[in-house]
């Protein structure tokens, strides 16, 4: 599912909206403008108060948010080699032994992180928590259909999708 992004308001725009829904009215003002009405009266009581903007608030701008870019993005590689100092000589490991090693340090850095600095991929180390191998080979459409026929056969049809499923769960 794709998550709709926050949509921002400038402070000129809410104030303006808030003595446009004084003018009219809340109801019709965010009918007019597509607004929330819980919103537009949030605005108009911010307004009031004159607490609709942040005091001491400043507009952001480009270079600051190029420089908050480039401090995360530095954190970011700042971790990694943490990882890789901790971890030496990890391109000529098996990847169960990477796995095992990403196991242990789980409380220390984020997996994802871990999985990248690595070259593993976080799919693979939760087949092996789980058990499974990574590189298990997978049926084709037609041995599966073969396999659901073989199973619908031997419980004379008496299996519903759900108990079908997990039959072939079992049977992996």
């Amino acid at each position: 599912m794709k998550r709709i992004p926050k949509q921002e308001y400038t402070a000129e725009f809410k104030e303006q909206t808030g003595k446009h829904a004084i003018a009219v009215g809340i109801v019709v003002a965010a009918k007019d403008l597509g607004l929330v009405e819980q919103t537009l009266r949030n605005w108009v009581k911010a307004s009031a108060a004159g607490k609709l903007t942040a005091p001491g608030a400043k507009p952001v701008t480009p270079e600051q948010m190029e420089l908050s870019r480039l401090r995360a993005e530095n954190a970011r590689l700042k971790m990694h080699v943490e990882i890789l100092k901790k971890r030496r000589r990890t391109s000529a490991l098996r990847c169960a032994v990477k796995y095992a090693w990403i196991d242990a340090q789980r409380r220390h850095y984020p997996l994802p992180n871990m999985c990248q600095v690595l070259a593993v991929s976080i799919s693979g180390y939760r087949a092996w928590r789980c058990g499974g191998s990574p590189a298990r080979t997978r049926l084709t459409d037609a041995q599966a259909v073969a396999l659901i026929k073989s199973i619908h056969a031997e419980v004379k049809g008496a299996y519903g999708s759900r108990r079908m499923h997990r039959e072939l769960q079992g049977r992996d």
